[in-house]
């Protein structure tokens, strides 16, 4: 689902309806500076490199990693909000406007903006314009649903309640390259999410670095388990772990934490790819394996890439063994033998080249035995 342009502007007239007393009200924002660490609340949020429209159909609540008081004109008696964090890092300077329009129109939503600093995070922009007690439904009607940044506004700030003044938006801001931004959106309504559209002159950076690899030996056992912090597979758009050599599996794709062993001592490198919102990851993590850490007993694996393949693929055995060779046979779908022979097995990982240009299209099924330990993976011919 996408907003379409027509349905972002169709608050902007009501921007038109400002009177003298806009200017009576333009008030400077009380800069905050927090000193809790911003890598450490930025990671929570949902990273934004393009320009463009976004919907995300719920609000989880975000203010766990808000853990300090936070001075703003987003008033605690308002209650406990659903919140959302986004993020962003400037590439190329100019203007940056957004508009953030509720799933369910009758929702206040506000919001605080904030610049990422080396001392901390500083407020630039905040909404916290909503519905008055006892004014009724339809002059509550335009603090409720669609907010924003918009570059007719001059205010940086609305404090809560509605008045005939207000229009529920902020001025917009001008960014430099290497900015970097967290939106904090709140819904004090319900926790139905929101559509969100970002614009202006300025351009976003695609290279994200605000993430974490969380690291931890499962108890009572040689797993080790590899994850992102705060979130979920669903999240990104693509995910890919590589463990290194002489782990088991050596690679994961598309999951957010992954269980490995690790068959040899020795300094390791995990290296995460992920793609989001046009957004490109890369992290990495070093790792010192102990030989306490070594898992030495496991079920052996056969791995064969590429697969599907048209003339030749490559087995990857991974096994704990005494063994010095293994014997390969490669079988046809009706049982017939195509390929045998005898390889060397080095360490706890062994590559086999299998040349398979003059086997005819089909199925295959690939066995190593290692003395008494029998390995099998399927093969396609294309």
């Amino acid at each position: 689902m996408n907003i379409s342009k027509e349905e972002v502007v169709k608050i902007y007239p009501r921007l038109n309806y400002r009177g003298i007393l806009i200017l009576i009200l333009i008030c400077g924002l009380n800069i905050t500076v927090f000193s809790q660490s911003p890598d450490e609340i930025i990671k929570y949020s949902t990273p934004i490199c393009q320009k463009g429209d976004y919907v995300f159909n719920e609000m989880p609540t975000d203010a766990i990693v808000f853990q300090q008081e936070i001075e703003s004109c987003i008033p605690k008696d308002k209650g406990i909000p659903n919140e959302k964090l986004l993020s962003w890092t400037v590439s190329h300077p100019g203007i940056l406007t957004f508009v953030i329009e509720s799933l369910k129109s009758e929702d206040d939503i506000d919001f605080e903006l904030f610049r990422v600093g080396n001392d901390g995070l500083q407020v630039v922009r905040c909404m916290a314009s909503g519905p008055q007690i006892g004014r009724p439904a339809a002059l509550n009607s335009i603090c409720l649903g669609i907010t924003g940044l918009h570059s007719a506004e001059f205010r940086v700030q609305e404090n809560k309640g509605c008045h005939a003044d207000k229009t529920n938006f902020a001025a917009p801001i001008y960014v430099s390259k290497g900015d970097s931004y967290l939106l904090r959106i709140f819904n004090f309504s319900s926790n139905r999410g929101f559509g969100f559209t970002i614009d202006g002159s300025a351009e976003l950076s695609q290279e994200y670095t605000t993430i974490d690899i969380v690291t931890e030996q499962v108890e009572d056992s040689k797993d080790w388990l590899f994850s992102i912090p705060g979130s979920s597979s669903q999240q990104y758009d693509e995910i890919h772990w590589d463990f290194g050599d002489n782990a088991y599996p050596p690679a994961a794709a598309g999951v957010s934490s992954a269980k490995i062993n690790y068959l040899s001592a020795g300094e390791k490198q995990i290296l995460l790819k992920l793609s989001l919102n046009a957004c490109h990851f890369q992290q990495q993590r070093q790792l010192n394996i102990t030989q306490g850490d070594v898992y030495e007993d496991f079920e052996p694996a056969l791995l064969a890439q590429p697969n599907p393949f048209k003339s030749a693929t490559n087995l990857t055995l991974i096994a704990s063994t005494t063994e010095e060779t293994a014997q390969v046979k490669v079988f046809a779908a009706d049982g017939t033998l195509v390929h045998q022979s005898t390889v060397g097995i080095f360490g706890y990982e062994s590559n086999i080249d299998l040349f398979a240009k003059s086997w005819p299209s089909g199925r295959y099924t690939a066995v190593v035995t290692l003395g008494d330990v029998e390995v099998k993976t399927s093969l396609i011919k294309i």
